[in-house]
């Protein structure tokens, strides 16, 4: 099983995003940081970006402690295809 790990920015997607997948035996070894932090990094210095998203469900405490570890901040909640989404923001400007 693969896991995918990078930007994401679809036709309905309010901004690009840091989106991440990991199988289950891969959760709780750093993976998913390592990785986004690689594809922010990417994301400012290779495409002139200083915003991105990641939008998690409520109920996905994991995924909020892998944005938090990320240096998101919690935005808001929005309405998302027909569920709620929470917004974390990273600013890639520093």
């Amino acid at each position: 099983m693969t896991s995918p790990v990078g930007l994401w920015y679809p036709g309905d997607w309010p901004e690009p995003e840091i989106k991440w997948s990991l199988a289950r035996d891969s959760w709780g070894k750093g993976y998913a940081t390592e990785a986004a932090l690689a594809v922010q990094r990417m994301a400012k210095l290779h495409l002139g970006w200083d915003r991105l998203i990641s939008l998690i469900l409520p109920e996905n405490e994991r995924s909020k402690e892998v944005a938090k570890r990320l240096g998101g901040k919690y935005e808001k909640i929005i309405p998302f295809r027909g569920e709620s989404a929470q917004i974390f923001v990273y600013n890639l400007k520093d």
